[in-house]
Formats: C-alpha cells, structure tokens, sequence
C-alpha cells in the first residue's frame, strides 16, 4: 500500500497523532510555518531531530502504524545520549538534564533559521 502525500495539507493536534495541549501547539505552529515557507516558495525547513518537537514529529512519522498510540513529548523520543556519556552520569535527573539541554540547542539553531517576518507593534 503506498502513501498519498499532498505538499500542501498540513494536519497537526490530536488528528496528527499528538496528545496534549502543548504538544497540540506545537504541531500547529510547525504546520504554519511550514505553510507559510510554501507560500513564500520556499522549501519548509524541518525541526531537528535532536529537538522535542523533531523527535515529537520522528514519532508521529515512522512509529508502526499497526501498534501506533498517540503521544506526548516524552525523554523516550527524544535521541538518547551517547553510550559513553550515559555510562559515565548514572543521576537520571543529569541525563535528563543534559538531553534537555541538547535539545534545546537543536530547537535555537533551528528557529534561527525559521523566517520571522518583521511584525510592527501599535505605538
């Protein structure tokens, strides 16, 4: 069986495959951004994987259709440190640390490259 994709129909919340409201947020933010790059003739730029809303995405994209649950931002989708690294901070709460700290990173380079239209403010 293949798969009909349409360029130009964004889904996002809960009919994506998401749970949660800001997980839900998330999604459509990303689908209009990703809408307003097309309109602009732009290729969307995609969140990184090593972000929340990536792995979020990586999730909702290749999980096994016959097994799929919808989800919320979990540090499970997100990409697991290093082998060693994990091996060397044995604090959860360090590990989790850390991949919030690398995905925030991922997210702050990525959003820098997201087209901001200038928005002028009421004096």
């Amino acid at each position: 069986m293949s798969s009909l994709r349409v360029p130009t129909i964004f889904f996002a919340g809960q009919l994506s495959g998401v749970e949660g409201y800001t997980e839900s947020i998330a999604t459509g933010l990303l689908a209009g951004i990703y809408a307003a790059a097309l309109m602009r003739g732009e290729e969307p730029i995609p969140a990184p994987r090593a972000s929340a809303l990536g792995s979020l995405v990586h999730y909702i994209t290749h999980a096994d259709p016959k097994n799929f649950q919808p989800a919320n931002i979990t540090f499970d989708l997100l990409e697991p440190l290093e082998e060693g690294v994990r091996k060397k901070i044995r604090d959860k709460k360090e590990r989790h640390r850390l991949q919030c700290e690398r995905s925030l990173a991922a997210f702050d380079a990525w959003w820098a490259t997201v087209p901001h239209p200038a928005v002028e403010l009421p004096q």
